[in-house]
């Protein structure tokens, strides 16, 4: 199944003692519609605050409901912060996590000297001015196969910090006396809090002056220093947008669903 979420009143994805999850939502909804206990498996265990319209899960049960009732019933107990968009009967052997060959995380900036309060839970306000275009060219530096141990806050726990990142890019478009800049990042997998210090780098390099990004970003992947990279971006700007379990592209393709940034306000590069 697929599955939409704002992520402001979760405490992330999975299930925690005494906390609201996104997971929890799910499987408690399952429960009131089966009256079996289900435990549903996501594609990403987002973080507190993260946000999804691409979010991937599956569970096994024993219910014979049609999907399409399943669907219905969903949606008909879940609370309105997370629904259930696609729900399809999936091969034995499909797992939502483990079979997963990518995915495509947007990262959404508001850059203007005033904060929005229409848009503040699902953005990270920047009031300083950033330049776009060398972004862009650091965004570029991180495309391929690379050691990002200067972007965790900590590695997998065999220590692997390799990972393959196939697009990166930044696009800006005016909003009034401000701007959207996204970040959208496509890879094969993605460590704790990568795209979000990803972004919170991008986000230094656009506000300082120096040699072409591209250059800032190969120093800082040789270095494997996380202390030598940005900050972590704050959660609410991140949206986890599509899950592949074919071949991962080579370039972005659009969100399963528009992403929509303020009022009147569209990405560019085709996600209309």
């Amino acid at each position: 199944m697929t599955v939409h979420y704002a992520g402001a009143g979760f405490a992330g994805w999975q299930l925690q003692p005494q906390a609201r999850t996104v997971q929890g939502e799910l499987e408690a909804a399952l429960f009131r519609i089966t009256r079996v206990a289900t435990r549903v498996f996501g594609a990403s265990r987002t973080d507190t605050g993260v946000h999804a319209l691409g979010q991937v899960a599956h569970f096994d049960t024993p219910s014979t409901l049609s999907c399409a009732r399943l669907l219905r019933g969903l949606n008909a107990v879940l609370p309105p912060d997370v629904s259930v968009w696609e729900l399809e009967e999936a091969p034995a052997d499909f797992h939502a996590r483990f079979s997963a060959r990518g995915k495509h995380y947007r990262y959404q900036v508001l850059n203007g000297p005033c904060p929005s309060p229409l848009v503040s839970d699902r953005s990270y306000h920047v009031p300083h001015a950033l330049d776009v275009e060398r972004m862009r060219s650091a965004g570029q530096g991180l495309v391929g196969r690379h050691d990002f141990r200067s972007f965790v806050s900590r590695p997998d726990g065999d220590g692997d910090c390799t990972r393959t990142l196939t697009a990166v890019e930044v696009q800006a478009q005016p909003w009034g006396a401000a701007r959207w800049i996204t970040i959208d990042v496509l890879g094969e997998g993605f460590l704790y809090k990568m795209v979000r210090t990803i972004a919170g780098t991008l986000c230094q390099v656009g506000a300082e002056a120096g040699p072409p990004g591209e250059a800032r970003m190969r120093a800082l992947l040789a270095a494997r220093d996380r202390t030598q990279a940005g900050a972590t971006a704050p959660a609410q700007g991140l949206f986890l947008c599509r899950v592949f379990y074919e071949t991962l592209p080579l370039t972005l393709p659009p969100p399963p669903v528009p992403l929509s940034m303020g009022p009147g306000a569209q990405p560019e590069g085709g996600y209309r």
